[in-house]
């Protein structure tokens, strides 16, 4: 039996017992404007794999960081399963001060970030809370009809620092967005923090040689998603708080910073068709969002989607999709394009929500 088959009755059974509630929905239906991909707890960023008919999900788990890790969805049949990835191999030599394999158990994942290594080989970057404030590093292998993932090593993050997204640079270095690390004796003071613009995240960039270092132009008030060209000369850079995004060229520090003052809280990033940047976020404000979802510990975040289309020349943008909050979904975090589906994820809630013919080019 194929394990996405496995895993959805295993799921399925899952919702029966005790305990499993916190990601736990009423109804799957479609509600009249978006189909769900329910069982899929906290899936927070979404890739798809390269042209594969798989999509990997980043999931942030619950509060204690359990039920976190990777979930890799069928785009035909919508089947989904939690891999199991291989931690016997000790660090790569790349990642030299890396301690060890994570907490499996605790493993939180945030933001990723996919690079293709070749025909059916891809390296997986993703942003851990579980444990430690790292980038835990992952060869995957899509040439059978389960993909197979090994952990590779990790890059941990410097003291008092908690990523939000990586991206991979074309020479071999990582970009992630940090800012101070949450702790729960430090909850309310970074949320007050937050709101009065005085919390500062930015861009930290990370070499072998050089580790991190904070990049030029990139502080800004909590810094969320990125997203670098293909070349790496520029990055772009989300101010969740102030619904911003930021273009900064990473080479010439000089050159002067470009901005999109969005009109909703952008979270994640990810490029959509015809080299356009689709920026996914909710229609709030940075009050309610802490009240309501944040620090609070409600299954679903009952706010509203967006999805824009951003061009990455003139930093102009164009919604595509406001999906009013439900019962059962809400608080939107990342969009892909699956062919003409738009696939929208949550950080806080237990499914994928999908519009049909969301595509304007």
């Amino acid at each position: 039996m194929s394990k996405f088959l496995a895993f959805r009755n295993l799921w399925v059974l899952s919702l029966l017992l005790p305990g499993a509630g916190f990601f736990q929905g009423s109804d799957c239906a479609e509600d009249g404007v978006a189909e769900f991909i329910c069982g899929v707890p906290s899936a927070e960023d979404l890739i798809r794999i390269g042209d594969s008919d798989l999509v990997i999900a980043g999931g942030m788990g619950r509060p204690d960081w359990s039920f976190g890790g990777f979930r890799i969805i069928d785009v035909n049949t919508r089947a989904h399963y939690e891999p199991e990835p291989d931690y016997s191999s000790p660090s790569d030599e790349l990642y030299a001060g890396c301690p060890g394999a994570p907490d499996k158990d605790r493993f939180s994942v945030h933001g990723i970030s996919l690079r293709s290594d070749g025909s059916n080989s891809y390296t997986v970057f993703a942003v851990n809370h579980g444990g430690r404030e790292s980038i835990e590093i992952f060869d995957m292998d899509v040439s059978k009809d389960d993909p197979v993932i090994s952990w590779k090593g990790c890059v941990i993050l410097p003291d008092n620092l908690a990523a939000n997204s990586v991206t991979h640079l074309p020479d071999g270095r990582l970009a992630a967005t940090a800012n101070p690390q949450r702790t729960e004796a430090l909850e309310a003071e970074l949320g007050e923090r937050a709101l009065e613009g005085s919390l500062i995240g930015g861009v930290y960039e990370w070499g072998r040689d050089s580790g991190w270092s904070l990049v030029p132009n990139s502080e800004i008030v909590i810094a969320n998603g990125i997203l670098a060209s293909d070349d790496g000369e520029w990055l772009y850079l989300v101010g969740w708080a102030e619904g911003i995004v930021r273009k900064i060229n990473r080479h010439k520090p000089e050159t002067p910073t470009v901005e999109a003052n969005m009109d909703f809280l952008v979270d994640n990033l990810r490029y959509g068709p015809a080299g356009a940047i689709l920026a996914a976020g909710h229609r709030t404000t940075p009050e309610q969002l802490l009240e309501k979802c944040v620090l609070s510990d409600v299954p679903v975040c009952r706010v509203d989607s967006v999805v824009a289309n951003l061009d990455p020349d003139s930093m102009t943008f164009t919604e595509i999709v406001d999906l009013p909050a439900t019962q059962e979904f809400g608080g939107g975090t990342s969009a892909i394009f699956v062919d003409n589906e738009l696939w929208i994820g949550t950080f806080r809630g237990d499914r994928i929500a999908i519009v049909e013919d969301a595509r304007d080019d």
